[in-house]
């Protein structure tokens, strides 16, 4: 959120930048930059905040007397009081001008030096999709969508306007680390030219460095225990392994728990990646011993 402040001629407002300081003081937590220029006969006051901003319909109407803003936006449960409405008087008494704007995100990102995007689809004004559009046209860098929205379609659509992955909240923060390195990653290698290693079983792509898996090239979203399981049966296609195995070498041996997770993960990991789970193609059940990985279909 910006505030911006100019006046016309010599001289300056005390009262009106007191309010501003005020403003300054009143706020708890984040950042606050504060920036005065000199251009030709004008001078200009801004100030600049980390927080939430405010919805664009609200953006003329906090210069009004105890203006009650969105809650869900605003700390101000009563109201902005007469602050801003005394400020907005005095500058235009003075042939000044004032006035407050969201900062754009993407005029940021066009700046440039981002090495991957985090984007949330329900965003004010501009939605997620189209700001995933708009900086698809300028840049191939990675872009994660992270949403509350768990239907295919928005995924499909996210997906078709050039996103590169897809997170569902709630979601671990350090599954969502993981994923933005394992993108950077792939980016970066694409770019050098340098090919990662994978692994290829019909439809599925299992890449080991990235911690990434892709079905008919669309991502799947697995855990970070799916994903090593997954990744160990693929290596050793064909092997039977127990579960008491599975779970030694997947969990280690020191782990607290009993083998029955491994089948809780197994149903986890057919569901994912398994055109009919109760009729497996990949993870093939072999009763009273085990299972095992077969890479073709059949």
């Amino acid at each position: 959120m910006g505030y911006k402040l100019e006046r016309t001629g010599r001289g300056g407002s005390g009262e009106g930048a007191g309010r501003w300081f005020q403003a300054v003081r009143e706020k708890e937590t984040g950042k606050i930059q504060i920036r005065i220029e000199r251009r030709e006969r004008r001078i200009c006051l801004s100030l600049t905040d980390d927080g939430p901003g405010v919805g664009e319909n609200d953006l003329e109407r906090i210069f009004e007397s105890f203006c009650r803003l969105d809650q869900s936006r605003s700390r101000c449960g009563e109201g902005s009081g007469l602050g801003l409405a005394i400020v907005k008087r005095i500058i235009t008494d003075h042939q000044g001008q004032v006035y407050a704007k969201n900062n754009n995100g993407l005029e940021s990102f066009r700046k440039g030096g981002y090495q991957a995007v985090i984007l949330d689809l329900m965003l004010p004004g501009m939605n997620g999709f189209d700001v995933c559009k708009a900086i698809r046209k300028d840049s191939d860098v990675p872009i994660l969508l992270v949403t509350a929205r768990k239907e295919d379609i928005d995924k499909i659509k996210g997906l078709g306007l050039g996103a590169d992955d897809y997170v569902v909240k709630p979601f671990s923060p350090v599954e969502l680390i993981a994923r933005v390195k394992a993108h950077i990653q792939i980016h970066r290698k694409l770019k050098t030219g340098e090919r990662e290693n994978f692994i290829q079983a019909g439809p599925l792509a299992i890449y080991p460095d990235s911690y990434l898996a892709y079905k008919n090239n669309r991502p799947l979203e697995l855990t970070g225990r799916e994903f090593e399981l997954l990744l160990f049966l693929a290596r050793n296609p064909n092997i039977v392994f127990s579960k008491e195995r599975l779970f030694d070498h997947i969990w280690g041996m020191e782990a607290v728990g009993d083998i029955s997770t491994v089948t809780v993960h197994i149903n986890k990991l057919r569901d994912k990646i398994e055109d009919d789970p109760s009729d497996p193609q990949f993870i093939k059940t072999v009763w009273g011993v085990g299972y095992r990985f077969q890479k073709g279909r059949g």
